[in-house]
């Protein structure tokens, strides 16, 4: 994972970060100093269709614990963090990413 000068955590080395709290997908903001990842825009446009709420934020690595977290990108799509190596922080399951993933698959199929 690549973090800001802060801490906060931006995305993969070939992925954006995007993850969820309760029924809310959370995303780096735009602006944020990450390159634009076409599967992260998809995803988005799935939940604006879907009418799932979208925060934007810029998340320190204990503020992902215990949630569902993917990492995304084109070549593999979703991939669900199945845990934290170093700090010790729990993964939340995988309970959404499969039903995204096929939603994906639809849309690139």
């Amino acid at each position: 994972m690549l973090s800001d000068g802060e801490g906060h955590l931006i995305e993969g080395a070939y992925s954006s970060l995007l993850w969820w709290e309760g029924e809310t997908l959370c995303a780096v903001p735009d602006d944020a100093p990450a390159l634009p990842g076409i599967t992260r825009r998809l995803l988005l446009e799935i939940a604006a269709d879907d009418g799932v709420e979208v925060r934007y934020a810029l998340p320190a690595p204990s503020e992902l614990a215990g949630n569902e977290v993917w990492l995304v990108g084109s070549l593999h799509g979703i991939r669900a963090v199945s845990e934290w190596v170093g700090d010790g922080l729990p993964a939340g399951a995988p309970l959404r990413a499969p039903a995204w993933q096929q939603r994906l698959d639809q849309l690139q199929g």
